[in-house]
């Protein structure tokens, strides 16, 4: 069989290679969903939402899409800059590469209307804003070429909840959010970003210290990494802190400097600790550690909250 074909898994349109045995791919989708967008007949069912298939990667391209709709039936309060919400939450681990969304809204002057799109990281995109007069209900779907302004929401994470705001901004007419339904095209996403607030004590002049860890199931090497700390200390010339990768390269991020100093809130990033560059290359999957240890008696601290932003290669 020849070396060039390999197995490949996509997840939420990343492509994760398997091994080297054949040129199969497992695709989240059933069967007769692969059938049916991708003309292919002999896809076989290996899980309850996934199948094998035989094919070139650019033809899984119309599988990679995360989609969900949402039937509130909500009804929009009458010239009310509040308006009414509903969220849609998506659980895929992955950035977006375009968005589409659809809005069933009943109103009998949808010149009152103002409909806006919110990610998950805040970043708003107005879909429509009070155009269309007297026009009764706006049933339409907005994507790129409709509306631009959603490039804005690319390389976005797709996880967590998106909502949709519909506001009546003029008194008299009145209606309903029927439903709404967001497409997006995934993509891998380009930065991960881990983070915890554990709220632990340092315990005082021990140099086992404390050890913490985020993990992530995400493949692929490391680019770049980016560590943030926040540790209250009444001392931090007493603190030793390190970064252990899930390969077990350790990075010292603050070696006792700073004398009298109090709390340590700082980031990390590879132009001001180049020691972090020694994690280039290295594979993100797996456990990522932070240890310190308070190494002198007498002032105590604790480590509030730590956080990672790893940037992937390709």
């Amino acid at each position: 069989m020849p070396e060039s074909q390999e197995t490949y898994t996509y997840r939420a349109g990343r492509k994760v290679l398997l091994t080297k045995a054949t040129d199969q791919f497992v695709v989240r989708a059933l069967p007769d969903a692969v059938e049916d967008r991708l003309g292919i007949a002999d896809a076989e069912r290996v899980s309850s939402a996934s199948s094998r298939v035989t094919t070139r990667a650019p033809d899984l391209e119309p599988l990679m899409s995360v989609s969900k709709n949402s039937a509130p039936g909500l009804n929009v309060p009458d010239n009310n800059p509040a308006g009414v919400r509903d969220a849609i939450n998506l659980t895929d681990v992955a950035s977006v590469s375009s968005v589409k969304v659809k809005v069933d809204i009943t109103h009998t002057f949808i010149g009152d209307l103002r409909v806006t799109l919110i990610a998950p990281s805040g970043s708003a995109v107005v879909l429509h804003d009070r155009n269309g007069g007297n026009a009764h209900n706006l049933q339409r779907t907005f994507d790129l070429s409709s509306t631009p302004a959603l490039s804005a929401l690319a390389g976005q994470p797709v996880q967590g909840n998106w909502t949709l705001l519909v506001q009546d901004l003029a008194a008299v007419d009145t209606g309903r959010l029927n439903s709404w339904e967001i497409e997006i095209q995934a993509g891998a996403l380009s930065t991960i970003e881990l983070q915890e607030s554990p709220g632990t004590s340092i315990p005082d002049n021990n140099p086992a210290g404390i050890e913490r860890a985020l993990t992530t199931a995400e493949s692929g090497t490391v680019k770049g990494v980016t560590v943030s700390v926040d540790i209250t200390h009444t001392f931090i010339g007493d603190l030793l802190v390190r970064l252990v990768s899930p390969a077990g390269a350790e990075v010292t991020l603050h070696n006792r400097s700073g004398a009298g100093a109090d709390n340590l809130i700082q980031t990390y990033t590879p132009p001001s600790l180049p020691a972090l560059a020694s994690l280039t290359g290295q594979q993100i999957q797996g456990a990522w550690k932070l240890k310190v240890a308070d190494l002198e008696a007498q002032d105590i601290g604790k480590l509030n909250r730590w956080g990672l932003k790893i940037a992937r290669e390709g």
